[in-house]
């Protein structure tokens, strides 16, 4: 039990710091690119860090049904992946090695979703793991709320660099708690074990799908401009690969790179697509809004943090409530519904009012949206973290997770590239309003899956449910 308390431990804080560290972000990298000369380059640099995790959370997934027993080394590996990418950020010397840097640093994100989430479900009953698994977003929002506030107090004093020197031992220690903690032992992980191939096609096909998306979306308005013939290609690139990746799911079937029982799950295909349009959504007040302090506002990194850390801050006491919410009705529906009405709310109004504004909005107006949004943002995080281990019936519960956990990714990936590109072409301050008002739309339709969702029925619902699917974690290393 000790040792299952230490792998808690540090999920718990992986999550903390690699969320305080992804919500700093949006504050460190308008000041990076700045101090490098490489402001045309600020939509690729939000989007690029999700390229390498679209890809590495289906392959996490497969070597982790494959190997269960292995789960604790990757979620350790992964994180101490980041912590090396977070010191390569830190000492970038021209903007190519910032950017290359940034493809890293979801890759702790990734591991924390397709690892963490399901170690807690694995190591617990389902009854005592839907109240730790709602912790987990309160150790999100700690590090949401503690995590900008310091990244901007950090530049203000010291300079964007000496950030990375703070953030990365902290992930080194938990990366450090979880390597340290509970084993599964082979006999253990034997029986949970899916032995499948791996889909290499599929996984070229899909960063191929996704860099060639992103590269015309954020830098369309600059050394890709639309309407040009590179643009047209890439664009017609990633058509294709779309159309070969579609295909190789039909034909490999369980074994293609994203399992085709996934998108045969009524419950797990919902919840994918209202994820990838909620979380894109979400991303341009997490990102903008801050960018909007500095840039517009001409705040200092501390506003900016501030602005960041208050849209964490309702997710600090309603993560549990919301995660017995779901865990009581086998549904994230009724979280969803609520938590979309503050955000079309918080997003409208705000770009509404950037828009009027003469120069720039109030600060004080500034976070008392960024408070608003945060309910939203309590609703968002919970679902992500703890639907697919409740609504999805135990067969599914593994793949599904990581479904869902690529759009945690690929949502935000495509909403900064597409966003990002409409803030370059409008200016800061007429950008930044017509990407909320945008982004507000896409909010709305991510209502529009939540209508299929379904409770789940009999041995599903009594497996999913009992402490029969949780898989007892040994203290002892599995050698």
């Amino acid at each position: 039990m000790a040792r299952r308390v230490t792998t808690l431990i540090g999920i718990y804080a992986a999550f903390a710091f690699v969320i305080a560290d992804a919500t700093g972000y949006p504050t460190v990298l308008p000041v990076a690119v700045a101090d490098l000369g490489g402001e045309q380059y600020y939509a690729l640099g939000s989007a690029v860090g999700g390229i390498l995790a679209v890809v590495s959370v289906p392959l996490l997934a497969y070597l982790a049904a494959r190997n269960p027993h292995t789960r604790p080394m990757l979620l350790g590996g992964g994180l101490l992946v980041q912590v090396a990418a977070i010191v390569v950020r830190g000492f970038a010397p021209n903007i190519w090695v910032l950017i290359g840097a940034g493809m890293f640093l979801s890759i702790g994100t990734a591991v924390s979703y397709v690892i963490g989430l399901p170690l807690v479900r694995d190591m617990f009953p389902a009854a005592r793991a839907s109240m730790l698994l709602g912790l987990v977003g309160t150790a999100s929002s700690i590090g949401q709320i503690a995590g900008p506030v310091s990244v901007g107090r950090i530049i203000d004093w010291w300079g964007w660099r000496q950030v990375s020197l703070f953030i990365a031992p902290l992930l080194a220690i938990a990366a450090v708690l979880v390597l340290a903690g509970a084993r599964i032992t082979k006999a253990e992980g034997a029986r949970i074990a899916e032995s499948r191939p791996f889909d290499a096609t599929g996984a070229l096909l899909m960063t191929a799908l996704v860099t060639m998306l992103i590269l015309p979306l954020s830098l369309g308005h600059g050394s890709i401009p639309y309407g040009g013939l590179l643009s047209y290609l890439l664009f017609a690139g990633a058509a294709l690969a779309a159309v070969g990746f579609a295909m190789g799911v039909r034909k490999k079937k369980e074994s293609a790179f994203i399992s085709s029982e996934v998108f045969k799950d009524r419950n797990t295909l919902a919840l994918t697509i209202q994820t990838f349009l909620s979380t894109g959504s979400s991303f341009t007040v997490l990102a903008f809004v801050p960018l909007y302090v500095l840039y517009v506002m001409h705040g200092t990194g501390f506003q900016s943090g501030m602005a960041s850390a208050l849209f964490a801050v309702p997710g600090l006491f309603l993560a549990p409530m919301l995660g017995r919410w779901i865990g009581r009705t086998g549904s994230a529906a009724g979280v969803i519904y609520a938590s979309t009405a503050f955000k079309v709310l918080v997003m409208a109004g705000l770009g509404i009012m950037i828009l009027k504004a003469p120069e720039h909005i109030n600060i004080w107006v500034v976070y008392g949206a960024m408070l608003l949004a945060g309910f939203y943002n309590a609703g968002g995080t919970v679902t992500v973290q703890t639907a697919p281990q409740l609504m999805l019936s135990p067969r599914m519960r593994a793949q599904g997770t990581a479904a869902v956990s690529i759009q945690v990714t690929l949502g935000p990936i495509i909403g900064a590239a597409g966003f990002g590109g409409i803030l370059l072409a409008h200016g800061p301050q007429k950008g930044v309003a017509i990407a909320l008002l945008a982004a507000a739309g896409a909010a709305l339709l991510a209502l529009v899956p939540v209508a299929f969702f379904r409770p789940l029925r009999g041995a599903d619902a009594e497996e999913a449910a009992g402490s029969d699917g949780a898989v007892q974690m040994s203290p002892a290393p599995s050698h």
